[in-house]
């Protein structure tokens, strides 16, 4: 008996709110739900600097897509911040740490076919290079870096041939090509005697 009075208030109530019979508005409050405390990430991933949005009043750098961000709207980093990672000992890097080869490369004497490795971090692990002579290129390609996991260096092979260059002094410039617009950054410029 009490369950059929139930079911015939719970119809009338209903059918009285949907006819619109009640005058009185009410609001009911909605707040989220709080979050397990396992649910709560309070870190960042270790070696991935904090993104900081486009200012363009300071100078940026668009990096490597550490974070999985849209690659249309690319994560950027300021030119002021620390380096990605600490300068590999015995190596030359870019001014961030993002590209690095051997310190013994400096001046050293090349022939027509050569060959540069490296270490680097990159937006898809491309790692971009040419070589100039004069300032005019007078080679140029592109590298994949072995890298382990997105954000971290991977080791890479540049394998130059056929560097017709008539000067004694050529630049091998290794660099990352932007996501947001093709222009190199993270230079890295080596200087090379030919023979």
């Amino acid at each position: 008996m009490n369950t059929q009075k139930t079911l015939l208030l719970t119809v009338m109530t209903l059918s009285l709110v949907g006819a619109g019979c009640t005058s009185k508005k009410v609001t009911i409050p909605t707040t989220p739900a709080p979050q397990a405390p396992s649910e709560v990430v309070t870190e960042k991933p270790t070696g991935i600097p904090a993104p900081t949005p486009i200012d363009s009043n300071s100078a940026s750098t668009v990096v490597d897509n550490p974070t999985g961000s849209d690659v249309r709207n690319p994560v950027v980093y300021a030119e002021d911040k620390e380096p990605l990672r600490p300068r590999p000992a015995g190596e030359i890097c870019d001014t961030k740490n993002f590209i690095c080869t051997s310190s013994s490369l400096v001046y050293s004497e090349i022939g027509s076919t050569f060959s540069v490795t490296g270490t680097g971090v990159a937006f898809e692990n491309t790692i971009s290079w040419r070589i100039e002579e004069e300032g005019k290129i007078i080679a140029k390609g592109f590298t994949t870096a072995d890298a382990p996991d997105i954000g971290q260096p991977g080791p890479f092979t540049i394998t130059a041939s056929d560097i017709g260059a008539s000067s004694k002094v050529v630049h091998l410039i290794i660099f990352e090509s932007s996501a947001k617009d093709g222009e190199p950054i993270h230079e890295l410029r080596i200087p090379l005697r030919r023979k």
